[in-house]
């Protein structure tokens, strides 16, 4: 009976570490489109952002509270001592009785109704703030969209070069199968044997090397996607984009940079910002006007000697004019400050337009170049991959030696990771160019 409950016990430790290591190590299969997802719903960064949209959106309906009516009402309720009553040398005084019960009640009025255009200006700056609050989410998202298709494809090249380099194992291994055999015979030499296991053991130690950096890279985009520790990313590749951009042109992207970049949105409302800080500054040598209105209720009424016992209601409305008399000389200077600001922001602009349209055309060359790259070592592989075949089959009819295979095998090997790097380069170079515009 003792021995079925230790078994039991073993069995239920066995099973409870089978589920912590599944809930540890969760495999996904996503592909970029998948991760871009994920950064959008958990990314810390974007969360705060989104927070901060929020305030400005928040803080648009404040300004906009301002052109509503404000109401006061106040109350007030005291116990009042007796007045007393002299000369004007402070003789004759005698007592003056007061009721000991005081009351006030209030309500008071205002609405402006011409602020010199200051308040609708506070509400287009709160929306314009609000507007870059979003392009900065937009440029965020944008920036971290780009690392994670960095990880994305560094991740996709080694896999692939991976795949390669355990097609080479493979072959490497029946190569020395093939040689032991011939040595076995007495027609290759052990020597020849120990050259491709050398050969072998230089593939499982680029092998090793690949795979912990697929495992750390693997963590890395984890950690930015905010996913649980220990998730395996299981990614596929998207090589949609070498065809898409084959019938893009230069002065297409630097079209859609200038009509999507958030960079240069940003810029512009900071210019039309600037514009809008100028105006309320020039409002301050306007008048304000207001209308008003009140009602009071006190008691007892105190102006009168001896002291009515009663209460007193009065009511008024009316229009009022302000004038801040020291704006004639004091808003000079900040006129003059604020139209400086609003050169900077339109030299400013001009600036991040030209760098983008610049990034833009260097980033299409680059494009073309991995286009042209690709081509050329699509060519070597084939070439290394023919010269391969050749070289075999002369070493397997003993014409060459095995010095001479393992260069052609290294050639073939080294073309086909080329080929690979070139292709990832291609998706590289159009993501940055997404990036650029504004439409990754």
């Amino acid at each position: 009976m003792h021995r079925l409950k230790g078994i039991f016990c073993v069995m239920l430790w066995a099973i409870s570490i089978q589920q912590l290591s599944a809930q540890n190590q969760k495999t996904a299969k996503v592909g970029l489109t998948d991760l871009f997802q994920l950064a959008d719903e958990n990314n810390r960064e974007l969360k705060i952002l989104d927070n901060n949209l929020k305030i400005a959106e928040t803080a648009v309906k404040v300004e906009k509270d301002k052109l509503l009516p404000s109401l006061e009402a106040s109350m007030a309720f005291s116990y009042n001592g007796d007045g007393w009553i002299t000369d004007r040398d402070f003789s004759n005084g005698f007592s003056a009785p007061i009721p000991d019960f005081g009351n006030n009640f209030a309500l008071e009025a205002k609405q402006i109704i011409y602020a010199g255009g200051a308040i609708k200006t506070a509400v287009g700056m709160a929306k314009r703030n609000q507007d870059l609050s979003q392009l900065t989410k937009d440029k965020v998202r944008q920036n971290i969209r780009f690392g994670i298709a960095g990880y994305y494809l560094e991740i996709i090249k080694l896999g692939n070069q991976k795949q390669i380099i355990g097609k080479n194992i493979a072959q490497t291994q029946k190569m020395i199968a093939q040689i032991k055999a011939k040595n076995n015979q007495g027609v290759a030499l052990k020597n020849n044997i120990t050259r491709f296991e050398l050969q072998l053991q230089s593939y499982n130690l680029g092998l090793l090397k690949i795979t912990n950096t697929i495992t750390i890279l693997n963590n890395e985009l984890v950690k930015m996607l905010q996913l649980p520790v220990g998730t395996i990313l299981e990614l596929h590749s998207e090589d949609q984009a070498v065809a898409e951009l084959q019938t893009a042109s230069g002065d297409s992207w630097k079209t859609l940079a200038t009509n999507n970049s958030p960079l240069l949105k940003e810029t512009q409302l900071q210019t039309e910002q600037a514009k809008s800080g100028e105006k309320l500054v020039k409002t301050d040598n306007l008048p304000q006007i207001f209308a008003f209105a009140g009602d009071y209720l006190n008691g007892p009424i105190m102006i009168e000697i001896p002291v009515i016992d009663k209460n007193f209601n009065y009511w008024f409305a009316g229009v009022g004019i302000k004038y801040n008399i020291a704006s004639l000389y004091k808003t000079k200077n900040k006129l003059k400050a604020a139209q400086l600001s609003t050169q900077n922001s339109i030299e400013n602009q001009d600036i991040v337009k030209e760098q983008l349209e610049n990034d833009v055309q260097a980033a299409y060359i680059r494009y073309l170049e991995t286009l042209d790259v690709y081509k050329t070592q699509l060519k070597s592989v084939d070439l290394a991959q023919q010269n391969y075949t050749v070289i075999k089959n002369r070493y397997d009819n003993d014409l060459v030696l095995i010095t001479e295979m393992l260069d052609a095998e290294n050639a073939k090997l080294d073309a086909e990771l080329q080929a690979t790097n070139a292709k990832i380069n291609i998706l590289f170079h159009y993501y940055q160019l997404k990036k650029l515009s504004g439409t990754l």
